[in-house]
């Protein structure tokens, strides 16, 4: 029948496309972002410049905003707030949201994830509370070797939320694992070093140690004693009527505040 043939131009009709975000890289995105605590930028990879968006994040239970109005990127720190919902892990992952517009008008929303570690500097923390539970050190200002037991109290602070889960205490050459013990009396004198460590659910570790000086101590002893009859003067006779005592006896000094009673008996 024959050919045709025509030409002319056009304009295509425009279809907005939702913008697809990135973490720290662009256009591709990076999951393992970091720490909780660190800063991140979050791309837009626009597809228009008339397009904005709202950024928006989702971790468990919890939701929020980042940015609004934002063109071709933002940045967001992590919250360190988000690690008492891991409690038992070293990390966790959540969703960054974009909701895109042209105006006012929400074309779509597409989101990417992201990982987040627990720094390792995020641990629990204790102390140690000593106790003399004989009440020797009020009275001589420190324990006392072979008097004094010591109560110890493992005072600890956990690390968002992480529950502790184990003790381990040494002291006097033993060893204790609760947050409570006493020791039997104590061995040695001179420095008596109490160590103690916590675990939570996250293996990780907290530690706390102290020094305790304890005043070395020995039974009072008597290293000399002789009895003699004697006169009254104290003269030494055989067939006196009266009895001369004596005798050298030691105590230990304990800060000069220890003491000592002598008694003789006799029939």
């Amino acid at each position: 029948i024959g050919t045709k043939s025509g030409s002319g131009t056009g304009t295509l009709t425009t279809i907005p496309r939702a913008s697809q975000p990135s973490l720290i890289t662009w256009p591709t995105t990076t999951n393992d972002v970091g720490n909780f605590g660190d800063e991140i930028s979050i791309h837009m990879n626009r597809k228009s410049s008339e397009y904005t968006h709202t950024v928006r994040y989702a971790y468990g239970s919890l939701t929020g905003t980042i940015a609004t109005g934002v063109t071709t990127g933002t940045t967001w720190t992590i919250p360190l707030s988000f690690m008492d919902l891991i409690p038992n892990a070293t990390s966790g992952s959540g969703t960054i949201y974009v909701d895109t517009y042209v105006g006012s008008t929400l074309i779509g929303t597409k989101y990417c994830g992201f990982t987040a570690t627990v720094p390792a500097s995020v641990k629990p923390a204790c102390s140690l509370t000593l106790e003399d539970t004989t009440g020797i050190d009020d009275i001589y200002g420190s324990p006392v070797q072979g008097l004094s037991k010591i109560k110890i109290t493992v005072n600890t602070t956990q690390a968002y939320s992480s529950p502790i889960v184990s003790y381990a205490v040494s002291a006097n050459g033993a060893s204790y694992s609760t947050a409570v013990s006493t020791t039997g009396v104590l061995k040695n004198a001179g420095d008596s070093p109490v160590t103690a460590t916590v675990k939570d659910k996250r293996g990780r570790s907290g530690s706390a140690s102290f020094t305790m000086k304890v005043q070395a101590y020995t039974l009072p002893s008597i290293s000399k004693l002789v009895v003699r009859r004697c006169n009254e003067d104290g003269t030494e006779n055989e067939q006196g009527d009266f009895i001369r005592v004596v005798f050298s006896a030691a105590i230990t000094s304990l800060n000069s505040k220890n003491t000592a009673t002598y008694t003789l008996r006799y029939k």
